[in-house]
């Protein structure tokens, strides 16, 4: 603990310039702000309260009643109500509303003498997920709302309650969810984001470390560098379990070793990185950038059993299959850290393959320890990095 805290006051003391100091506090403190930027702004999922604009082409009681069903379900919030379909086109071109129901002029008259009655539902597919959880909530709505609306027309008919549910609706189902009860996107999403972020801001700072003299002190950096990507980067798990009721189920042992060799790892990739560029760090940082595509290909957003065979295989491969992908598992369902042993050794072997490439590439630089060749970067005022 010493050494590393000497290790720590001496590379302090080397970030006097803005090449590296200023990365350094980005890693520290953009994650963690981000965290609670994205926290605030998706505490309110899952979806409540839609607002939806109402076409109704058909006056009848027997509408109204729908009408009034529809306010009052809590997953929308009527904002309009008109007989104009050019209103649900400006409310949608401005913004102002996220669903659109229309109503058809001759729906209680079909719905009454037994033909086919159908309202059209519109919702704004630019929002991508969101627009794709939105969809489901108003469908399963709508579902409950026919539901009750037709068992309210039989008992009117003076079709007792009992026979009249089994007419409507002769065979039920329960549906549940056992990873995400409450559906809501941010829990799918958030951490994954967040800490792919971190994972970029460690490969980039680690682009800027340009060591030639020593390989000791160079893994030294590297582990620095990974102890300030996992405080940024628990900070933002901390963040979002303690200030928004983010869910985390599993063992933190998993979670904080998972992260340590993924910090590892992408810093020793920015490194290498910046030993193949020459000491070229606006390069190596641009090189990084791959970083941010491990997040589709490791199956996060977009489901690995959709892609084609080249991509699967690939996956296995990418660092998030064996770091986020768990990680939102253990966050939302129980997990034991035997059942995530496999992704830390995984993780460990990812780290030691990096460690043997960057002390190759290092060594292929023609650096002897203790002595910088002539022709390093850091001959001239150490610009290129700590």
């Amino acid at each position: 603990m010493r050494e590393w805290m000497k290790q720590a006051g001496s590379l302090a003391s080397s970030m006097k310039k803005r090449y590296i100091t200023i990365p350094m506090l980005i890693l520290l403190l953009a994650p963690t702000i981000l965290s609670l930027l994205m926290g605030a702004e998706f505490v309110h999922l899952p979806f409540q309260k839609v607002p939806t604009i109402i076409v109704n082409h058909d006056h009848s009681e027997t509408v109204q009643g729908l009408i009034q069903m529809i306010s009052d379900n809590r997953t929308f919030d009527v904002i309009a109500c008109t007989d104009e379909e050019d209103d649900l086109k400006e409310a949608f071109y401005y913004n102002k509303a996220l669903a659109g129901i229309v109503i058809p002029e001759h729906f209680s008259e079909d719905l009454l003498n037994g033909r086919e009655a159908k309202i059209m539902i519109f919702n704004d597919g630019a929002l991508s997920t969101v627009a794709s959880g939105m969809r489901g909530t108003i469908a399963e709505a709508l579902g409950t709302i026919k539901s009750g609306y037709m068992l309210k027309l039989a008992e009117g008919k003076g079709i007792p309650p009992q026979a009249a549910m089994n007419l409507i609706a002769p065979m039920g189902y329960v549906t549940k969810a056992i990873s995400n009860p409450s559906k809501n996107v941010a829990y799918m999403m958030m951490e994954g984001i967040l800490l792919t972020i971190v994972q970029i801001g460690a490969g980039c700072v680690g682009a800027c470390v340009c060591e030639r003299g020593s390989f000791g002190r160079l893994m030294k950096k590297a582990g620095f560098i990974t102890g300030i990507a996992c405080v940024s980067a628990l900070g933002c798990i901390v963040t979002q379990t303690l200030c928004f009721g983010f869910p985390y189920k599993s063992s933190p042992w998993a979670g904080i070793l998972m992260t340590v060799f993924t910090c590892f790892g992408i810093t020793l990739f920015g490194i290498l990185q910046n030993l193949g560029t020459g000491g070229n760090c606006e390069e190596a940082v641009q090189k990084c950038s791959i970083i941010s595509f491990t997040m589709l290909l490791a199956g996060y957003t977009f489901p690995v059993i959709s892609m084609p065979w080249p991509c699967k295989f690939l996956t296995w491969f990418m660092p998030n299959t064996h770091y986020i992908v768990p990680f939102r598992d253990m966050a939302l369902v129980e997990r034991s850290f035997l059942s995530e042993a496999h992704h830390v050794l995984w993780l460990m072997g990812f780290c030691a393959v990096m460690v043997l490439a960057v002390a190759k590439k290092f060594r292929d630089a023609g650096a002897e320890p203790g002595k910088t060749p002539a022709d390093s970067p850091l001959t001239e005022s150490g610009v290129a990095g700590i």
